[in-house]
């Protein structure tokens, strides 16, 4: 169904992806560039559906469909970028050096320099990579849904994928004093979250064991490896439990 909307398949046709929050713009406002085996006319096709009076336009060579404050723009062959028409055009206009881009900012650059810390490879790219620059509105939104975010800055996470399992966060707040308390309490919780039963059942104590939050400076990081021999384990017990789940089902369907 996704495919259809976008007019490529996520897995199948892109091999890299990058979605960013503009929140400045307008609410819940995003942008969306793919990059991969991607069909222009496929792509179009799927955009007019979802925009039945796009016409087809061109901000400095790069055509692009635009309906109202939606666009969506052809940058190469192999990438396309979607969202609000304004952060189209800014995207393009990034891509020639015409404007400022996120890659240059600071606090992106420090994250990602953390994050590639102590990686078997620093030039392999990861699976995936996330940095968030907190808001207020996000910081409340934290505090409210997990009782915690309050005092965080700015937020990173990497995945790697390789013989081993890799993943890194680093929380970026204010000063030492909030790396401080800011790693206690997470691991705090982490103790309380260890003895739940799913937990015990998937084999994944002793992972979380191995999980410490240090603080550095004003920041606090925390990594996981998992080994290929322990992913097959979960993957084994995480089947079992899924066909435990399907026979209460069909069991429980049987009964009615």
């Amino acid at each position: 169904a996704r495919a259809e909307v976008r007019g490529f398949d996520e897995v199948a046709d892109v091999d890299r992806l990058l979605y960013a929050t503009v929140p400045p713009l307008r609410e819940g406002a995003s942008v969306f560039v793919a990059q991969g085996r991607l069909d222009r006319e496929r792509i179009g096709k799927a955009f007019r559906a979802q925009h039945p009076k796009a016409v087809a336009s061109e901000y400095r060579g790069v055509a692009i469909l635009v309906e109202g404050e939606d666009a969506i723009g052809f940058l190469t062959p192999r990438t396309v970028v979607s969202g609000p028409l304004v952060a189209v055009r800014a995207s393009i206009d990034c891509g020639f050096g015409l404007a400022k881009s996120v890659v240059t900012q600071g606090w992106l650059s420090g994250l990602r320099s953390i994050l590639a810390e102590d990686r078997d490879s620093k030039s392999r790219l990861p699976a995936l990579a996330a940095a968030v620059h907190m808001t207020p509105s996000m910081r409340a939104q934290f505090e409210e849904e997990m009782g915690e975010g309050g005092t965080l800055e700015e937020v990173g996470a990497r995945l790697d994928l390789g013989a081993d399992l890799q993943v890194s966060l680093v929380g970026v707040v204010a000063n030492h004093q909030q790396a401080l308390d800011l790693a206690a309490r997470m691991s705090t919780r982490l103790r309380e979250q260890r003895n739940r039963p799913i937990f015990y059942v998937l084999g994944l104590q002793p992972m979380l064991d191995s999980v410490h939050f240090a603080s550095q400076e004003n920041r606090v990081e925390a990594g996981l490896r998992v080994s290929g021999a322990e992913r097959a384990d979960i993957a084994e017990r995480m089947a079992l439990v899924a066909q435990h789940l399907a026979r209460r089902r069909q069991s429980a369907a049987k009964d009615r």
